[in-house]
């Protein structure tokens, strides 16, 4: 129901059981993490398909070339009636991303207004940070670099969320720490900025 700012998936199980709203809230981040192959991309779709179906529009930030092929490109057609209204990026680095995602929602909303919007980045660690990529492999200092970026866009993208209203979904990868003896050894990389 977008007049009570939430964007369904349609499962009822997830909408009512686990979020208890009946959707995903718009104005806020969510994160959807899980192994590998759990099923993240495709609920994501879900969620995209249901807003295009109400009359909303999507934007996808393919960090992950995971619709790339044809085959994927097919898939994603099951959930979504019109491929038109879903505008699909692949950025270079996490700051390209964030520039994207700017643009490209205040490109809809000054055509659009304030119509129903989902945007998934999929996958939070899909990309590097710009000072990753000018750096070279051997260099040790690029630790943290990814987690520092994440820091800085989220800071400025929070405000940014919240002003012009849309649904925003990051998935994110369910990581294990083998040197961890007490405590749940399971994380989700990219640094604590996404936690707040």
């Amino acid at each position: 129901d977008f007049t009570k700012n939430v964007y369904p998936s349609g499962l009822l199980r997830v909408d009512y059981g686990v979020l208890g709203i009946g959707g995903f809230p718009g104005g806020r981040l969510i994160e959807i993490a899980g192994t590998s192959s759990s099923g993240k991309t495709t609920l994501c779709l879900m969620v995209l398909g249901e807003c295009i179906k109400r009359g909303g529009k999507g934007i996808f930030i393919d960090a992950e070339s995971t619709i790339a092929d044809e085959f994927s490109a097919t898939y994603m057609t099951a959930f979504i009636s019109d491929r038109e209204k879903l505008q699909v990026y692949r950025p270079n680095t996490v700051e390209q991303a964030f520039s994207t995602i700017e643009k490209a929602v205040l490109g809809i909303r000054e055509k659009d207004g304030d119509m129903p919007l989902v945007v998934v980045y999929d996958s939070l660690v899909g990309l590097p940070a710009q000072q990753e990529m000018e750096r070279n492999y051997q260099d040790s200092k690029a630790l943290g670099l990814l987690a520092g970026a994440f820091s800085t866009c989220f800071r400025k993208f929070t405000p940014f969320l919240g002003r012009y209203n849309f649904c925003c979904i990051f998935t994110n990868q369910l990581r294990e720490n083998p040197g961890e003896r007490f405590g749940d050894p399971e994380y989700t990389p990219g640094g604590r900025a996404m936690e707040y």
